[in-house]
């Protein structure tokens, strides 16, 4: 069956010519059409509803069908097109485009012979059919609770015929084609075709003057052919007035019709059917006719028929032959259709339109108005996931079907909760556009969803006595302008909407009694479940329920609250987590969301947040909120959130729920910068992805918690409230946890709900950082412990109560006793003991007294945990057993199509199909072993207990054959699309089995190499180490690219944590695997380093196509190994290799050794090893000109990185010309960052070049620059979201830091208003904000605010003491620079002898720290980094030797501990041999500074005066570091009592100077120097 035949002839034809858009009505002057009806289809329909129920449907389709497809041949042959299939009715239609009056004449001819040979074809036509109610059978459980067996079927097979019959309205005239179309983002998404005109009004008013067996065509009609037709002919019609007064022809099939055939069939033998619009078939022979015409039918084809052929699309192997396309996708949608026919429960709308005149219907504003309903229709079945099965037209009125819970549109709900607001909002929206001429009936029921016709012409069906009903209700007078609903309806929505429940009972057509119908009126205010009774179901629990009370009663008065459950399974987590969203349900403005942890998915990266994060999106678009611009930075001080009217239709949903992934895909593109749809799109299953593999984001749990936290903090300004909830935590990957954690520091206002097994029982990597969420302020933790005495014995009386409602009743302590011995307290057991109890009748109530019956006095309950659960499942059918067995091995959660495969492969179940399964799970499950879950077709154990004790009471051979089967299973299945769930289920299924070693390392590999490409470090570790402990050790990586990548992911894991070491050898060992001998020593690093230097000069004057040979030319060489393959391939004669393939495998390479050199520059500048980052810099900037993407930013970034490592090592004009060619390339390349386009990884390859240019202009001392670069960056990250992450406070910090010690005060004024909110102390950033803390205190300071600058101090001083938590040696040394500054600074306004001293050891702890860092971090390093640093202590080092000359000082240990500085200080000048002016500088400082120390400050002062000529005018040196070193002379001079120069001399140098530090806000200079001028 082609999907062709879903559409009318003259449909096919213009879909070639692309002649089909809407909305339009096109004209055809002579048309005949055919409204074909087959009487008795709805009192057929009603005896098959009392005889089949449910099955009725698909009886009739069998029944209808042969009839359906007679009259398809017969209307085809003669050159028509069937327009409609209309429930019991076919409307067909003959029409031509010429003015030719004999085309006209032989058209009629042949419509006129269809149906007369369609009168004859049914004269005698007849049909059976069951005619009594069939005997029905219930699988129950018998009282003595045998084994269940299936009983047979049997029926009474009293079988009824009946003749069918038809009758025909024949109609001619104008006839218009009338198409319908709603479109999104330009792309038709649903279209309508139908038809009107004089001929439409005159067949179906000709079809009501008949009764079976008639054909009735109008004297119009006859006039134009019966010159043509012999006179016996005309004898044949019989003429009549119709009920107008007009003359018509009635021919029966009770008359001779051979005749007529026969004069009819001479006639038609002129009929040239290829001149007809409706004729002549249209199946193009070109494979791409047939991709645009399919893309143009779909739209036409119904909802429900096309998510169906969308699914055969989607089975199509992409990379199949051109010329086969058209062939293998008819045979995989002949099998989805072959299987698409079934019985669903679904709800109809059926909507008549009163308004319209058919004979009028083509008009433009009818037309106009028709689209408005189009629009309307689409907008709200898209919203609440309905199909639109047709619009039709006929002479009455115009009419539309609408149908809920068709196959890909059902919902676990009861589908009348859906269509009840559906009909409602569409009733709305018709008012505005049709006033109340409109009328909608909605039934609920069972019918039949399929196909009708054949391979020539088919559609999709409902039929069912349901359909009938609605368009009965929607005729009903009382129904104009209204929605009425039958009372299935009425009752399956009585709980949510309020109801007219006052109107009589009316008569319907072909219904024999009167029937009650419904007017829905408004929805209701949900009922929800009160605390009391979920209270009633918790007994026993009355401390955790009083802590939980507690918990939501802080929580709604705004308090910081997370609560966390822990305990044994079984314990009764899940009814105390019932027992909070139930609370939860009865507050108002209150989001919640749940995300469950699955043990076959615990190394499955957020598995719990894809779930958390579709509710969180699924609510804020179920409320209309319109989130697109939280990221406006002045939004919110602006404007307010607004509702969107018309929310964007979402595409084909799930059965699982109203709002699709699909659909939360669109929410987030729309709502979201592109750059961060990688972020999302991390997040399994909530942003459609392609198959090819996206780059991994880096810091992903950092971003995604902070694009969460501006979503809260948006949903918060709407006063909503968002609840997280985590079930089985200790099931969830590291990354979720991390998540969590983040989450509950970011996000104070959200409700964190957190229920696990004990700590015991999470992966040992994860329990610090449970323990951790656990420890959290304001969080209460419930420890479940298991039940006591009296909680048994509470439970034990709720359970009883019934015996005796009037008078307390007591519990024989027996009871309790055995009960508590048997369950240990494990509330799911005591559940299951007491049930069996009650089942056996073995309590009896004795005078108030709950009491053992006779027969068990003195006998105890099956001992042990699992007898409970195995004494219940012994007495389950086999059937069931047989599933559960199955599903036991799945784990907790299974799917019903894996367990009917593996059952189907293992024998366990025959040919068992998953029908039949979720059949027996509902109908053979008394004890509720297994309960539904959000998703459909999965199902899960109650409790982790049930699944456990069923799989181990099985022998373990038993056990192990079907882990393998499991195995198998999903290592056939395995795909890029379902790898994250699968592969991981493979693997613990695997684990299960005994040998398998080298399978088992397979995919245990694939699991290492997936975790560590997303950074997921805890699990990609915990594979590693599972790999190394095979032995033998399989290799897997057989090919040099791949035996790279693996180096470098692993290089990538040792980085996260830390080893920045490990990680450069694990990345060079990666590229000597390629073939790139790496240099160890200077001259070998200096030799690549030229090559590459002198090739990009050739390159930057070379053709495109120079380039590329001589980049080839060089790669080759420097990687050889890595190219063999390559190369080998390349020399093949073209015609044996493929040139694409090798074409991506060249660049495969390319990418995966820049991928190599990209990331090995983080750990190197952590290192600070200038040389290598220098080879490598180079290296990548030649590569770079062969790489594919983001050619220009790539070789940007490489530039600006060879400036940072030229001024690493000194060599300041080489790093000014690199930084000048780095500006010129991302200039050239026409980059922006405001580009709305751009990816997050093209921005994050832009900061990087603001990165190093900071780092650049860092080592250069240039201070201004630097804090320019960083501000700059951090403007970016606010503006992609992404500010409170670490790498953006070190930034801040940079920035902070330079504006300081540089002297930029107003400029760091400014900054720190600007960014006040991030001066905030969180536990997640606390060092981060320590050191902006700190820098803020030596702002304060030099505004002479001491105590806001001790207050600063106190909130920073331990965090920064505490060691390992700052990976950047520069900014611990400026921090601890810093915090001598303070202490000096203290040390001079003591006015004790002791806190002089206090503050002096801290001094001296801050110098030490500062010889640590230069010792360890940089032993060895030729490095200037240090410079600024430097220059920032010579005039600490000068006031520390002032102080010792104070009332307090201690002159032995101030020399003591600049000593240790002036020597640390001398040999790293010693080592790294500056030659730069800011290197010469401290080394004459060095010079003076031991003058100094050595009490003579006459040389001091000219070896300082030495130092400043040296710097004058340079870059590094600006004012405010000349202005400190002049004070600090004129200090000396005046401590000392020397003079160098007149006291009016020395008076307006000081005088001088105080002014220029006022000018610049040092104030503490100023002030300091005040005193002096005072004593002066």
């Amino acid at each position: 069956m082609s999907v062709i035949s879903f559409v009318p002839q003259q449909l096919r034809r213009a879909t070639l010519c692309n002649d089909f858009k809407g909305p339009k009505a096109t004209t055809s002057d002579s048309g005949i059409i055919a409204i074909i009806d087959i009487s008795g289809y709805s009192k057929l329909s009603s005896h098959l509803q009392d005889v089949l129920g449910s099955d009725s449907g698909a009886k009739i389709k069998e029944l209808l069908n042969p009839p359906i497809e007679i009259i398809i041949r017969e209307v085809h042959r003669t050159g028509g097109s069937i327009v409609k299939f209309a429930g019991d009715a076919v409307i067909a239609v003959w029409t031509h485009s010429t003015t030719s009056q004999e085309l006209t004449q032989d058209m009629i001819i042949g419509a006129l012979s269809c149906c007369v040979q369609l009168l004859d074809r049914f004269r005698n036509y007849t049909i059976s059919f069951q005619a009594s109610v069939q005997e029905k059978f219930t699988i129950g459980r018998p009282s003595t609770r045998a084994s269940l067996v299936n009983v047979p079927h049997s029926a009474i097979q009293e079988m009824k015929t009946q003749k069918l019959k038809i009758h025909i309205g024949l109609g001619f005239g104008v006839t218009h084609d009338i198409h319908l179309g709603v479109q999104i983002n330009a792309e038709p998404v649903r279209s309508e075709f139908f038809l009107s005109g004089k001929a439409m009004a005159q067949s179906g008013q000709l079809l009501g003057e008949g009764s079976e067996g008639d054909l009735i065509l109008g004297e119009n009609c006859w006039d134009q052919i019966k010159s043509t037709m012999p006179h016996e002919f005309s004898e044949s019609l019989k003429l009549f007035q119709t009920a107008k007064n007009e003359n018509a022809f009635r021919i029966n099939e009770r008359e001779n019709l051979s005749g007529l055939i026969r004069v009819l069939r001479e006639k038609l033998d002129k009929l040239d059917t290829s001149l007809l619009d409706t004729g002549s078939e249209n199946v193009p022979a070109a494979e791409s006719d047939f991709k645009s015409q399919l893309a143009a039918i779909l739209p036409y084809v119904d909802d429900a028929l096309h998510h169906a052929v969308s699914t055969a699309m989607s089975l199509m192997d992409v990379n199949i032959e051109r010329e086969r396309y058209f062939e293998v996708l008819q045979c995989q949608t002949r099998y989805i259709l072959n299987n698409y026919d079934q019985t669903r429960k679904v709800c109809i709308i059926f909507i008549q339109f009163q308004g319209f005149d058919v004979e009028t219907m083509h008009e433009a504003e009818s037309v106009h108005k028709l689209q408005s309903i189009m629009n309307a229709l689409v907008k709200s079945i898209r919203k609440y996931q309905g199909c639109l099965r047709q619009i039709n037209c006929d002479d009455k009125s115009l009419t539309a079907l609408l149908v809920w819970g068709l196959q890909g549109f059902a919902h676990e709900k009861n589908e009348a909760e859906y269509v009840l607001p559906a009909a409602v909002e569409i009733a709305s929206r018709l008012v505005r556009i049709v006033n109340t001429d409109f009328s909608i009936g909605v039934t609920s029921g069972s019918v039949f969803s399929g196909i009708v016709g054949d391979e020539n012409r088919a559609d999709g069906t409902v039929l069912g006595v349901a359909v009938n009903n609605a368009a009965r209700i929607m005729c009903l007078p009382i129904c104009r302008g209204a929605v009425l609903c039958d009372e299935e309806t009425f009752m399956n929505a009585s709980d949510s909407y309020q109801f007219d429940e006052t109107i009589p009972k009316v008569q319907l057509k072909g219904v024999p009694r009167p029937v009650k119908v419904y007017k829905p009126l408004e929805r209701k205010n949900r009922r929800r479940i009160t605390v009391a009774e979920v209270a009633t179901k918790i007994s026993g629990r009355d401390k955790e329920l009083g802590e939980i009370l507690s918990s939501y009663a802080k929580w709604c008065q705004f308090e910081r609250q997370r609560f966390i459950i822990t305990g044994r399974s079984g314990a009764g987590k899940t009814a105390l987590m019932h027992f909070y969203h139930s609370l939860l349900d009865r507050t108002p403005n209150v989001i919640s969301c749940v995300g469950k942890g699955q043990e076959h998915h615990q190394n499955t990266m957020l598995f719990c947040y894809s779930q958390i994060l579709s509710d969180l999106f699924k609510s804020v678009m179920d409320r209309n909120l319109n989130l697109e611009k939280i990221y406006r930075r002045d939004f919110w001080s602006k404007s307010h959130l607004t509702l969107e009217e018309d929310f964007p239709a979402p595409h084909t949903g799930t059965r699982d729920s109203l709002c699709t992934d699909s659909y939360v895909h669109d929410f987030i593109v729309r709502t979201f910068p592109p750059v961060t749809w990688e972020i999302w799109g991390s997040v399994p299953n909530l942003m459609n992805q392609s198959r090819e593999k996206k780059p991994a984001v880096g810091d992903l749990v950092t971003k995604l918690a902070i694009l969460l936290s501006r979503v809260l903090n948006a949903l918060h300004k709407l006063e909503l409230r968002v609840c997280f909830t985590l079930d089985d935590t200790q099931w969830c990957d590291s990354y979720s946890i991390d998540l969590t954690q983040k989450l509950q520091h970011s996000c104070g206002r959200e409700l964190f709900l957190i229920f696990s097994r004990p700590q015991e029982e999470f992966k040992p990597s994860l329990v610090p950082e449970f323990r951790r969420i656990i420890e959290a302020p304001a969080t209460t933790h419930i420890a479940l412990q298991p039940l006591d005495f009296a909680g048994i014995e509470a439970i034990v009386k709720g359970r009883f109560r019934h015996m005796d409602k009037e008078n307390n009743i007591t519990v024989d302590p027996t009871i309790v006793m055995s009960i508590l011995e048997q369950s240990e307290g494990n509330s799911m057991l005591v559940t299951s003991s007491i049930t069996l109890l009650q089942e056996d009748s073995n309590i009896v109530l004795k005078n108030g007294v709950l009491t053992f019956r006779e027969a068990m006095t003195g006998q105890k309950l099956a001992a042990g945990n699992d007898s409970i659960i195995l004494a219940q499942f012994d007495k389950l059918c086999v059937e069931m057993k047989g599933i559960l067995r199955v599903a036991s091995v799945a784990g907790q959660y299974f799917d019903i199509d894996e367990v009917r495969d593996i059952m189907n492969q293992s024998q366990l179940g025959g040919d068992i199909t998953s029908d039949k399964i979720s059949s027996i799970l509902e109908s053979a499950d008394p004890y509720q072993f297994v309960k539904r879950t959000e998703k459909l077709n999965v199902r899960m154990f109650s409790h982790f207990l049930i699944q456990q004790a069923i799989q181990a009471a099985m022998v373990p051979l038993k056990r192990a054959s079907i882990h393998k089967l499991f195995a198998d299973y999903y290592e056939i299945t395995l795909n890029d699309e379902n790898r994250s769930s699968h592969l991981q289920a493979l693997i613990f299924h695997l684990f299960k089995l005994p040998g398998e070693e080298i399978r088992k390392q397979k995919h245990v590999y694939s699991a290492f190499m997936d975790s560590a490409e997303s950074f997921r470090c805890k699990e990609a570790f915990e594979y590693y180490g599972i790999l190394n402990s095979f032995v033998p050790k399989a290799e897997f990586a057989t090919r040099p690219i791949d035996k790279a990548r693996e180096n470098r992911l692993l290089a990538q894991l040792y980085f996260e944590t830390k080893e920045s070491s490990k990680a450069v050898e694990g990345i060079f060992k990666g590229l000597a695997i390629l073939g790139f001998d790496r240099p160890m020593k200077t001259l070998g690093k200096l030799k690549v380093f030229v090559k590459a230097t002198l090739l990009l000069q050739k390159l930057t004057k070379s053709s495109k196509e120079k380039q590329d040979r001589l980049c080839r030319k060089f790669v080759f060489k420097m990687f050889s190994k890595g190219f063999e393959e390559y190369l080998k391939l390349e020399h093949l004669p073209k015609a044996v290799s493929n040139q694409a393939a090798l074409t991506d495998h060249f660049n495969i390479i390319i990418e995966e050794i820049m991928l190599h050199l990209e990331f090995v520059t983080k750990p190197l500048v952590v290192l600070a090893d200038g040389q290598e980052l220098l080879m490598v810099s180079s290296l990548l900037s030649v590569i770079g000109f062969l790489a594919l993407k983001y050619q220009p930013i790539r070789s940007a970034l490489c530039w600006a990185r060879i400036a940072a490592s030229y001024a690493m090592i000194g060599l300041v004009s080489f790093s000014e010309r690199a930084a000048a060619e780095s500006s010129k390339v991302l200039e050239g390349s026409g980059f922006s960052r405001s580009s709305s386009n751009i990816s997050s990884y093209a921005t994050d390859l832009y900061a990087r070049i603001y990165d190093a240019r900071g780092s650049t202009a860092f080592g250069a001392s240039r201070l201004r620059a630097t804090a320019d670069c960083f501000m700059f960056l951090n403007e970016l990250n606010e503006e992609i979201g992404i500010e409170h992450t670490s790498k953006s406070y070190y930034n801040r910090n940079m920035a902070h830091v330079s504006l300081v010690i540089g002297g930029y005060f107003s400029d760091y004024a400014s900054a720190i208003e600007k960014g006040e909110q991030y001066f905030e102390m969180s536990d997640e950033r606390q060092f981060d904000v320590a050191c902006l803390q700190l820098v803020r205190a030596i702002y304060e300071s030099n505004q002479l605010k001491y105590s806001d600058c001790l207050g600063w101090l106190n909130k920073t001083f331990d965090a920064l003491q505490s060691d390992g938590k700052n990976e950047s040696p520069t900014l611990t040394m400026f921090l601890e620079s810093f915090l001598m500054s303070i202490a000096l600074q203290q040390m001079g306004m003591a006015k004790t002898s002791a806190d002089f001293c206090e503050w002096q050891d801290k001094c001296c702890e801050s110098a030490k720290q500062i010889v640590r860092v230069v010792r360890v971090i940089y032993e060895g390093k030729k490095v200037n980094f240090m410079h600024a640093c430097w220059i920032y202590l010579c005039p600490l080092m000068c006031e520390w030797v002032f102080l010792g000359k104070s009332s307090f000082g201690s002159s032995e240990v101030a020399l003591l501990t600049g000593s240790l500085l002036l020597a640390e200080m001398k040999t790293y000048f010693k080592k790294s041999r500056p030659k730069r002016p800011s290197g010469l500088y401290l080394s004459a400082m060095h010079l003076a500074l031991a003058d100094l120390c050595k009490g003579d400050p006459i040389k001091f002062q000219k070896r300082a005066n030495t130092a400043l000529t040296i710097a004058k005018g340079k870059d590094y040196f600006i004012e405010y570091f000349e202005s400190q070193m002049r004070s600090r002379m004129l200090e000396a001079s005046l401590l000392y009592g020397t003079r160098s120069g007149s006291e009016a001399k020395v008076q307006a140098e000081l005088v001088c100077l105080q002014k220029y530090f006022i000018g610049v806000q040092s104030l503490w200079e100023a002030n300091k120097l005040g005193k002096y001028i005072s004593k002066e």
